[in-house]
């Protein structure tokens, strides 16, 4: 997909990192300038201009809540109030089962903004990219885009997940909903080899 094809107003996300560490910025995409260049609004009140240079920097965009579209180290440079992003090739579907995900089926504290929200939500499985809840009782009135922090704790590990829901799978007897990892969980790698471990011997 050409960076170009994004149509203004679309929301993106850039996924920064460095030094192993990462945060993401949301944005929208405000102009096409060329078939690989666009112009973005960060979406916070920021009062200096970020410097990207430094940074590995990825650009990734959700099609209706459907397989994620990223493109990999792509180049920011800040621009009046806005940003340029420039693409050196065009954007790939990510692969989401490209790291192994465990089924859990454990209960979760949820912790949310979003008003009319249980405290509690049942983990339907992890990987070290995301997590998916299951809804039963089709009470969770979450949305694409919404972010949610989830924690718990099993075999000696807490784990305290921050997460954005990127797709919604609505069944006969629950909805799935399935969220993109935002922060750094020290435990989570240690926990899904714990998790792997523990369903082979079953």
């Amino acid at each position: 997909m050409k960076l170009s094809a994004i149509e203004p107003g679309s929301p993106v996300s850039l996924r920064i990192s460095a030094n192993e560490k990462s945060m993401r910025l949301d944005a929208i995409v405000k102009k096409n300038t060329s078939e690989n260049t666009i112009v973005i609004a960060l979406q916070y009140d920021i009062n200096k201009k970020l410097n990207f240079s430094n940074v590995k920097t990825d650009l990734e965009f959700y099609p209706d809540g459907n397989v994620p579209i990223k493109w990999y180290d792509v180049k920011v440079a800040s621009a009046e109030e806005d940003y340029v992003v420039q693409a050196s090739g065009d954007g790939s579907r990510m692969n989401r089962r490209n790291t192994f995900r465990v089924g859990i089926s454990a209960p979760a504290k949820l912790k949310t903004s979003i008003p009319n929200c249980p405290r509690q939500v049942t983990i339907r499985d992890v990987s070290l990219t995301g997590f998916s809840i299951t809804d039963r009782k089709h009470e969770l009135p979450f949305a694409i885009g919404n972010t949610i922090s989830v924690s718990w704790e099993d075999f000696g590990h807490e784990l305290d997940l921050a997460g954005r829901l990127i797709r919604i799978e609505n069944r006969d007897d629950a909805t799935i909903f399935g969220f993109e990892i935002c922060n750094i969980c020290k435990d989570l790698s240690s926990y899904i080899n714990t998790k792997q471990r523990q369903q082979r011997k079953k």
